[in-house]
């Protein structure tokens, strides 16, 4: 309830900041929390590629459909039309309650067709896109086990003997597949570790390239470019070079903040943004199954 009371003020605060204020926002989000959010960037690149506003849209006719329902059944949690003084809802067993608000949801959505298009065009966009952020991380998981073949053998070479004493007689067996397995795990888990590196260093740039052209754009929309000394006769962004200026220096900040903190998200951020953390974690695990 706390999250959903969070991103609903959210929400009505980005529908009145300009866009140029939203893309300063973002891009400084993009910035420091980037390589925290690698797979989730690499998604919405991906959708991006496959047409933003198809899926803008239809998740516009999802959202519209489920605020609708939600609005019935906040009506209908407050029926007593027994006038018993308890409400309808509350009286009812799990199973009739879950009937009840079936057929609320059935008798509230009036373009079930629209509703089902939507969310199949959503459903086939998602399947895309987790193809193509599988065909990607392959190869960083490829690369990290091919290192791993190239190493194997020195290491088993020096660490075999003294695992197969030390585990005994019974169990010496598993010396060389319990080398193996720790070797693949830390390449892996490095692969991931230095694909967070990268998507932490591009989001970074990218972030700083929406941050600068939002701030000068905000400048120019107000009026307030031509108070400053060095734009008096106007800002022109291809001929001017303090856009790039600062959009790369707020990407060097961003990037050696989440290099520095290991990609890890600091209090108060963690918490905040702990609902898309769960959509990240869900995408590397699809990804994990996938790999």
């Amino acid at each position: 309830a706390i999250y959903i009371a969070l991103y609903t003020l959210l929400y009505k605060l980005y529908l009145r900041l300009p866009t140029n204020a939203i893309a300063m926002v973002f891009g400084c989000a993009l910035c420091f929390f980037g390589g925290t959010y690698f797979a989730s960037v690499a998604a919405i690149e991906a959708f991006r590629l496959f047409g933003w506003e198809s899926l803008t849209a239809n998740l516009a006719v999802v959202a519209e459909q489920a605020h609708l329902v939600a609005k019935a059944s906040d009506e209908d949690d407050k029926l007593d039309e027994d006038a018993d003084g308890v409400a309808d809802v509350d009286a009812l067993a799990t199973r009739e309650l879950l009937k009840r608000k079936t057929l609320l949801a059935m008798t509230t959505i009036k373009e079930p067709e629209r509703l089902l298009e939507a969310w199949s065009q959503l459903w086939t966009a998602y399947v895309a896109v987790l193809a193509t952020l599988h065909l990607e991380f392959a190869r960083t998981t490829a690369l990290a086990l091919a290192i791993v073949e190239m190493v194997k053998f020195p290491i088993l070479r020096l660490l075999l003997q003294p695992l197969m004493e030390a585990l005994g007689p019974a169990t010496k067996h598993w010396g060389k597949t319990i080398i193996e397995v720790t070797l693949n795990t830390i390449a892996i888990l490095l692969a991931w570790y230095f694909q967070a590196v990268i998507s932490g260093f591009y989001s970074a740039i990218r972030g700083g390239k929406l941050f600068a052209e939002g701030f000068f754009a905000l400048l120019v929309q107000f009026g307030l470019i031509q108070r400053l000394p060095c734009f008096k006769e106007g800002f022109d962004p291809d001929q001017s070079y303090m856009d790039e200026l600062i959009g790369y220096s707020l990407a060097a900040s961003g990037f050696l903040f989440q290099l520095t903190r290991g990609f890890v998200l600091p209090f108060p951020f963690d918490l905040l943004l702990f609902p898309l953390t769960l959509v990240e974690y869900f995408l590397r695990w699809q990804l994990y199954l996938t790999t």
